[in-house]
């Protein structure tokens, strides 16, 4: 499954909390789509990418995402 896939099902998910892509081999393009679901979700309070290739433009999405208020 592509990180896209699960962002677009996450997107408006209120039941999953926790995630875990660790070790997937993300890349940039892949963590940037997560990055902007989170500004979505409402729900997910754990997200776990440790052993992938993100770069900038993943952590510039999930800094986005955190000043996003709910």
């Amino acid at each position: 499954m592509t990180a896209r896939c699960v962002a677009k099902a996450l997107w408006d998910n209120h039941s999953v909390t926790s995630l875990d892509v660790s070790g997937c081999g993300l890349d940039d393009m892949s963590g940037t789509y997560l990055g902007r679901m989170l500004k979505h979700n409402t729900a997910l309070v754990k997200l776990e990418m440790g052993s992938n290739k993100i770069g900038p433009r993943t952590c510039a999405a999930l800094a986005d995402a955190l000043t996003v208020c709910h």
